[in-house]
């Protein structure tokens, strides 16, 4: 599921999110009770779509590598990345898509 603590906040005060796809896995979950609350990641393959659900407890930080060749092919709840400012930052690197967020649930999508 991709579930990792960034050395620069131990202890999932800074969070990274790296799924790893690949083979025939379909779909993979967990979660992770930490010191700030419930921290969970949750991606399936469906549909030519990658789906990502995640959420990073309160007063916490992530960076989430989406599997995405670009910007333009990922959403959030439906909306373009291309149309939410806050992803104005994101870089694509790897087969990844990079992006940092704060404390929230969030659904990405990625038409493959």
């Amino acid at each position: 599921a991709g579930l990792d603590t960034d050395i620069d906040g131990p202890g999932y005060k800074k969070i990274i999110i790296k799924p790893y796809i690949g083979g025939k896995i379909t779909q993979a979950s967990a979660s992770l009770e930490t010191y700030y609350g419930k921290l969970s990641s949750s991606w399936t393959i469906e549909n030519n779509k990658f789906i990502l659900a995640i959420e990073i407890p309160a007063n916490t930080s992530a960076t989430v590598y989406i599997p995405a060749k670009n910007v333009a092919s990922i959403s959030e709840n439906g909306v373009s990345f291309g149309e939410i400012v806050a992803y104005k930052q994101s870089t694509a690197a790897d087969g990844y898509v990079k992006v940092s967020i704060g404390s929230g649930k969030y659904q990405y999508e990625v038409i493959q």
